[in-house]
């Protein structure tokens, strides 16, 4: 999950760490929390 926060704060391809933390059983959730670390969660503005 440390290369998918490492890869969203770069400019690397996001597909492959995903890939590999998925192969490793991390679940859906994980990978996200690991996003959401780096981007943050959306917000609409209204």
């Amino acid at each position: 999950l440390e290369k998918i926060r490492e890869a969203a704060r770069g400019s690397d391809n996001l597909l492959p760490p995903i890939r590999q933390a998925l192969k490793d059983r991390c679940s859906l959730g994980e990978v996200c929390a690991a996003m959401r670390d780096v981007f943050g969660e959306y917000q609409p503005t209204f």
